[in-house]
């Protein structure tokens, strides 16, 4: 007489996952597929930070290591390792270049950038349109003095961005109050100006008359 013994068909995993758009938030997601073994299975998932979930599928997952071990009903498990990846941190250093002269436009503001892939990003000034980054650093030119603010983000994932303001500013106005002292005689040659200066620093400035040196 004979018997013949059959065994179950091995536990397989189809697994399909979604990463952290943004770095440090917890958007990430794993889909499982299960076949083979016996029904019903149990879930036992792993994972950074003392993750632990019984659950077949995961979602608002951070990025890190996520292990699982999958058990049927006969006691038979397989194991899986899935890796939920983050973009690198954004980050914006702005140095300001002052405008020359009160009231001109003539500012600028140089935007070093981090962050990766540089074609997932886009930056914008004060609220303005947003441009595509072709690299780093941007600079924005022709700037009135004041506080600007500058935006980077993420094509992929607007809501993942890093705002920054840098100030700019200019010089005082330049002002002068002339009082005139007219010559004694007729053909004299001691008339006299005297020119009392608004503006700063003094050692800034440089003053002629009638375009002389």
């Amino acid at each position: 007489t004979s018997v013949t013994i059959n065994e179950n068909s091995a536990i397989t995993f189809t697994e399909t996952h979604v990463n952290v758009f943004c770095y440090g938030n917890a958007t990430g997601s794993i889909d499982l597929s299960v076949t083979g073994g016996t029904t019903p299975y149990t879930f036992a998932w792993t994972g950074p930070a003392g993750f632990t979930s019984t659950s077949e599928d995961l979602a608002n997952l951070a990025a890190g290591t996520y292990d699982l071990t999958v058990t049927d009903a006969n006691g038979c498990s397989a194991i899986l390792q899935a890796i939920i990846t983050e973009p690198d941190p954004l980050a914006l250093d702005l140095t300001p270049i002052n405008a020359s002269c009160f009231g001109a436009l003539n500012g600028s503001i140089s935007a070093v950038i981090t962050g990766t892939p540089l074609n997932d990003l886009e930056i914008n000034i004060d609220g303005g349109a947003f441009a595509a980054v072709a690299a780093s650093p941007v600079v924005f030119n022709g700037l009135a003095a004041g506080n600007h603010t500058i935006t980077l983000r993420r094509i992929s994932d607007n809501t993942c961005l890093v705002s920054q303001s840098a100030t700019i500013t200019e010089p005082d106005q330049l002002a002068l109050a002339l009082t005139p002292t007219n010559a004694s005689c007729f053909g004299a040659l001691n008339g006299s100006i005297s020119a009392v200066i608004t503006g700063t620093p003094l050692n800034d400035l440089e003053i002629n008359i009638d375009g002389g040196a």
